[in-house]
């Protein structure tokens, strides 16, 4: 099972079938998340994808995010987003939930739920670098100036905005580029993704990973505890960040390199 904040998504079925000499494999993933406040229900999505990891077919097998007409309309906006990315072949390696379509005003609950359907696809096909702690997407080496360097991309998720009654109101993923040197001192960081807050709190949390890189943090001595000043105001967000950051330091712990 792959977790992001409150929703849960399961591969629940694998199936390869062979058309006229070409491979497609067939997934079925199910994803329950939270629609109109605090309604949860499944979505599960048929995924076909060709020998490339390209997405040639996609269709809902079960859509409990529908009970009113009016859901029946935001159904018709997701079954358009399926369309869209078998229309414009999307690489299930490379997905990322902060797509963007333009047809999915009114059903941002299950948009979300979609969009991170996919996204567990790509953790459980991609074959990179093995999955730890939910967090490690992929790995990159490269030699620079007789060093090694290898850059991990991490991945965290999490609620940054709540409501006056504690429910929450934003969430999103933040994606980073964790580079580190053959001692495992961290000598770059890159945020490719950020779905939280931008303005300054994003500029606090890009002062954050700069401060790893001009520290010399070695990233298997991170610790989730360790504060930085620029953090105040910025809390919910400074957390799904070194967690997954944290997740790294775990994988690595744990033996992997």
């Amino acid at each position: 099972d792959f977790e992001f904040g409150e929703d849960i998504f399961t591969v629940l079925e694998y199936t390869m079938i062979d058309i006229d000499g070409t491979q497609y494999f067939i997934y079925l993933v199910k994803g329950t998340g939270i629609y109109f406040g605090q309604n949860k229900a499944d979505i599960t999505t048929a995924i076909v994808l060709d020998e490339k990891g390209i997405v040639v077919d996609a269709y809902f097998t079960d859509y409990g995010h529908s009970e009113t007409i009016r859901d029946l309309q935001l159904k018709q906006a997701m079954i358009a987003y399926l369309n869209h990315l078998v229309m414009n072949s999307k690489d299930i390696k490379t997905f990322l939930t902060s797509d963007v379509f333009d047809g999915s005003s009114g059903a941002t609950n299950s948009f979300k739920v979609v969009k991170n359907i996919f996204y567990a696809l790509r953790l459980y096909v991609n074959d990179e670098v093995a999955i730890s702690e939910g967090t490690v997407l992929t790995k990159t080496t490269k030699v620079v100036d007789g060093k090694t360097l290898i850059t991990y991309q991490v991945y965290g998720y999490g609620a940054y905005r709540f409501n006056s009654d504690g429910s929450v109101r934003d969430e999103g993923a933040v994606i980073t580029n964790i580079t580190i040197d053959e001692n495992n001192v961290i000598v770059a960081t890159e945020f490719v993704v950020y779905e939280h807050t931008s303005g300054s709190f994003k500029d606090k949390s890009q002062a954050f990973i700069e401060s790893l890189v001009t520290n010399d943090q070695n990233i298997l001595d991170f610790k989730l505890e360790d504060e930085f000043d620029g953090s105040a105001d910025s809390t919910n967000s400074f957390n799904v960040i070194r967690e997954s950051i944290f997740g790294l330091t775990t994988y690595l712990k744990n033996g992997n390199k």
